[in-house]
């Protein structure tokens, strides 16, 4: 463990690997001081240090005030080439930047105790960083202070990528005294109600929430079949193909059901399955995850999506929950489905090196190269 003093916070490293009991209470400590989501709880935080291979690097950042965690958050560190040209050494926020590491981390950003310290920005012009070419705050809640205080840094804002978590509020709907579906437009409540007919004639629509570990574990499993049918049908591979990600999920569900922060949902009829959907449910939130939906054929009007949502929507509503969060999305149906929507920003901060102007001159070649074989395949495909 090192010190590095800078202004009246002292900040230390801390390797998460070796000193589990201190990261679990600097990390417990600030949790329940501040406002945090999901993802930065220790519930996700526990099980993904488990899991994580020795060979990642990784340490707590710890901000104290006297004895007192201000601030803390993880680092990840790897050195990477890009275009096998360009080198870089990199930091993460909360992700370790190593290539098992494929868990999407959504609503990031730093625990911090707002109601002790103002300056949150000092470990940007600390050591901390002194080596690091590029940083990466992936998935980051929009948070201006954070966002801003990378001035400090001296490096070039890199904006990769700006995506919609939609979401339906729940108090908006109560409030309202209309019913949930009448806050969508007409084309989709037109739609809802064709597919729920459709799908009617097989008997009752139903849902079944699992009531143990185990038997959500045993849906997690009847969701990846329905999930890789679907995209091996896409030519393309699934999540559920990591070892990583399907032994976090597991042992995720083994250890935070019991807590009631696992919702998994079977949505059927009489006749068989429409889908499974996959939740965590923190301060009243029920955020989706992951899905497996039975796509039938034979008419156009079976939306096996649309009617797990809506079904779990209603699920969720009857049962207390504040909010329906289909995260990080800029799917047209979620939109459909939602009354709101947050921001979330994955954002890249660049030392002003050469050699990363020579990556930008690639990147925006390449895109150049993309648009023009679109252009020329469209005009093929429209001759044809």
């Amino acid at each position: 463990m090192s010190i590095i003093k800078k202004d009246s916070i002292n900040y230390e490293k801390i390797d998460p690997f070796m000193d589990r009991e201190t990261t679990k209470e600097v990390w417990l400590d600030l949790q329940n001081r501040t406002e945090h989501s999901f993802f930065l709880s220790w519930a996700w935080i526990e099980n993904w240090l488990e899991l994580l291979p020795p060979k990642a690097k990784i340490q707590l950042i710890v901000g104290r005030l006297g004895k007192q965690p201000v601030i803390c958050f993880f680092l990840g560190r790897s050195l990477s080439v890009d275009h096998k040209l360009i080198l870089a050494n990199r930091a993460y926020l909360n992700t370790s930047g190593h290539p098992c590491d494929t868990l999407t981390m959504e609503y990031n950003g730093l625990l911090v105790d707002k109601t002790l310290v103002n300056d949150t920005t000092s470990w940007l012009r600390s050591p901390l960083l002194k080596d690091v070419d590029e940083f990466v705050l992936p998935e980051l809640s929009s948070d201006e202070m954070l966002r801003d205080s990378m001035t400090d840094f001296r490096l070039a804002d890199d904006l990769l990528e700006r995506t919609p978590s939609y979401f339906v509020d729940f108090p908006q709907i109560t409030e309202s005294s209309k019913e949930y579906i009448s806050h969508l437009s007409k084309n989709k409540r037109a739609q809802i109600r064709r597919s729920l007919k459709e799908y009617g004639k097989f008997g009752e629509i139903k849902l079944k929430a699992a009531e143990t570990a185990d038997e959500a574990i045993a849906m997690l499993d009847n969701m990846r079949v329905l999930h890789d049918a679907r995209w091996n049908q896409r030519n393309q591979g699934s999540i559920f193909d990591n070892d990583f990600f399907m032994g976090f999920h597991r042992r995720l569900i083994r250890t935070r059901f019991e807590q009631n922060e696992i919702r998994m949902l079977h949505v059927y009829h009489d006749s068989g399955t429409l889908g499974y959907l996959y939740y965590f449910y923190y301060k009243g939130e029920a955020l989706f995850y992951q899905c497996g939906f039975n796509y039938l054929s034979g008419s156009q009007h079976y939306r096996p999506g649309l009617v797990s949502h809506y079904t779990a929507i209603m699920y969720f509503l009857e049962s207390g929950a504040k909010k329906y969060n289909f995260l990080a999305s800029d799917s047209q149906y979620k939109k459909s489905l939602a009354t709101g929507h947050d921001e979330l920003l994955l954002i890249r901060y660049q030392r002003k090196l050469m050699r990363f102007n020579v990556e930008k001159g690639l990147r925006r070649l390449k895109r150049s190269i993309d648009q023009l074989r679109a252009r020329l395949d469209s005009a093929k495909f429209s001759s044809g």
